[in-house]
């Protein structure tokens, strides 16, 4: 299906082999080469096709970006016209850069103002977030270390993109580059050190994106870097940017809305907190600043805490699954309506990000949770062995590496509450019968005498018929004495399997 550009048309729509619009009779190539095909979305003054080259051999697939001559939301013919043409403009000064669409013509024929620009094939990063969930530390660092120096790029160049945002930024369906697209709202600036656009009172950008300084008319290099680092918090927490600040507080509240299990290093969040200052002299004043504090390491890592950060892991997984948010589905899925170079074709499978460090604040909880159950576990399995209960120990000990001590510390809260409401006389008989001392243990209790049989009365004394107000450790302790005693041979079998007996039968 092949669509007409007329604005003016009530039915664009026309077959493949159509030439002339068969609704208004509009030629419906442009310059005999460029077809539009399928409709990507619609922006405030834009729209945007999918077409493909007829002129080329191979007929690669493009984009036209259509300005629009009827008045909308307060943009008329002269202002979509300025528009278009300062994209053009920009597009042709930025030159051929592979993270930025090349143009590759352009066209003003009467009412049709058409830009025809490199097609990006992929998932913009407002539909891979909300395909795929909120962005992981891994993701967000790899988002700044690919688009900055395309920031640096532009800035260099004197222009200011004022438009970023997570639709604008495309991710290629083959491999993990990313795209900065939409440069309709680029502005010059008057010189590459102040970096103020040339004509103040001109609000444009997307509203929730923009730096407070942007939304008065007065953008900079540093509304770029703003606009940047909300694109990362909308990813971390999938929530509206307008919802990330506190009107009472007066401060970015974006850490409450982090996911469970999406866990932020420190170094990170100040990085991204001083990308975002609503004050202009205490954010980043340029790209080089940020990429120098992103190489630096964090001073709160070492080998300690990424063990701890493993258990949080580990804990976070098991108790918190990861869960998404209806209100930034219905975010994401506005954002993908934008003017903007939006192409949906094939979906990348999503890389999550794993061993993140996480805040201060929040490393506390999780930290004493994981030493807490690991060591619970941990010495469960070690009483089972004690116990001779070989099988179970390992088994406990397993389920404490698998589960970070969750399962095996429910299993011996369980045994513990039996435990205390059986009698003495189950007690023993449980673990008497399956207790397996070491040959070459000492007894408990001392056992007095010169010579190697000289203990046995005082043995037959502590085993006498009638024990009285002994505790189940002292009956642990009395048959442990008694397997001793027949390890080191001084009763014989009979004599030993006699005396349990007798002693058994008598609690």
């Amino acid at each position: 299906m092949r669509y007409c550009l007329n604005p003016r048309c009530v039915d664009p729509r026309n077959p493949d082999d159509a030439i002339f619009c068969q609704n208004c009779g509009t030629k419906i190539p442009l310059a005999d080469c460029y077809y539009a095909f399928q409709p990507l979305g619609q922006g405030q003054a834009t729209r945007t096709f999918l077409a493909i080259d007829e002129c080329k051999p191979s007929k690669p697939k493009c984009i036209i970006k259509q300005f629009s001559s009827q008045p909308q939301a307060g943009i008329n013919f002269q202002e979509a016209t300025e528009l278009f043409r300062r994209e053009a403009t920009r597009l042709d000064e930025l030159g051929d850069h592979e993270q930025i669409p090349r143009l590759l013509a352009h066209f003003e024929e009467k009412e049709r103002l058409c830009l025809v620009q490199e097609y990006i094939e992929g998932q913009n990063l407002a539909q891979v977030a909300a395909a795929y969930g909120a962005f992981g530390e891994t993701e967000i660092k790899d988002l700044l270390t690919q688009i900055l120096p395309v920031l640096r790029y532009i800035h260099n160049r004197r222009i200011i993109h004022r438009d970023i945002k997570p639709a604008n930024i495309i991710r290629r369906a083959q491999g993990t580059q990313l795209v900065l697209v939409d440069f309709g709202a680029a502005k010059l600036t008057v010189s590459p050190i102040s970096g103020v656009a040339k004509k103040s009172g001109t609000v444009i950008g997307s509203a929730r994106y923009a730096a407070p300084e942007q939304t008065m008319g007065k953008a900079t290099y540093a509304s770029d870097i703003y606009s940047l680092g909300l694109t990362c918090l909308n990813l971390l927490t999938l929530v509206d940017p307008f919802d990330l600040y506190s009107d009472l507080e007066y401060k970015w509240v974006w850490r409450d809305y982090l996911p469970n299990n999406n866990l932020i290093s420190d170094n990170l969040g100040k990085i991204l907190d001083r990308m975002v200052a609503t004050e202009l002299n205490q954010r980043y004043q340029s790209v080089a600043e940020i990429l120098k504090d992103i190489d630096r390491p964090d001073e709160t890592n070492n080998q300690e805490t990424d063990y701890l950060f493993l258990f949080n892991e580990v804990i976070s997984r098991n108790l918190h699954p990861k869960s998404s948010s209806a209100a930034s589905a219905s975010e994401h899925k506005q954002s993908q309506s934008g003017g903007s170079n939006n192409q949906s074709t094939v979906q990348i499978p999503h890389i999550p990000d794993v061993s993140s460090a996480s805040t201060w604040s929040g490393q506390k909880k999780s930290r004493a949770i994981a030493i807490m159950l690991c060591f619970i576990g941990g010495w469960a399995g070690l009483q089972k062995f004690y116990l001779g209960q070989t099988g179970w120990g390992a088994g406990y000990c397993i389920l404490t590496v698998l589960s970070g001590g969750f399962i095996p510390s429910i299993l011996s809260i369980a045994e513990g509450i039996y435990l205390i409401n059986i009698s003495d006389a189950d007690f023993a008989r449980i673990y008497g019968v399956e207790l397996i001392e070491p040959s070459n243990r000492r007894p408990r209790y001392p056992i007095s005498g010169s010579n190697g049989r000289s203990g046995t009365k005082t043995a037959r004394h502590n085993l006498g018929s009638e024990p009285q107000n002994l505790s189940k450790r002292d009956i642990l302790a009395a048959l442990a004495d008694l397997k001793d005693l027949y390890d080191r041979g001084i009763i014989t079998a009979e004599e030993y399997e006699e005396k349990r007996q007798k002693f058994l039968r008598s609690l």
